[in-house]
């Protein structure tokens, strides 16, 4: 993601927190360690997974940063087994 896609990861992380958590306000400050967690993920992607995950959770939990970045289909431990592998 790029510095301007910030107002539209707003609106999704305000998605995933009134289907998750309607009765807890997502703070600016978790929005902000999110972006810059998830930064490395397009902003499609992004919009896709937060989609995938209001539809197939079965939790009413928030959604991890992984559970995120899985649903984006850029999993950090997949990333981490390609180096090892020299890819």
């Amino acid at each position: 993601m790029k510095h301007e896609d910030f107002d539209g990861f707003g609106i999704f992380m305000s998605m995933l927190q009134e289907t998750f958590s309607p009765d807890k306000p997502i703070s600016k400050e978790r929005t902000k360690v999110y972006f810059e967690i998830l930064s490395d993920i397009p902003i499609e992607n992004i919009e896709l997974s937060v989609k995938e995950i209001m539809k197939k959770r079965q939790y009413p939990t928030f959604p991890l940063p992984k559970d995120i970045r899985e649903a984006a289909g850029f999993d950090f431990d997949d990333q981490i087994e390609l180096k090892a592998l020299g890819a």
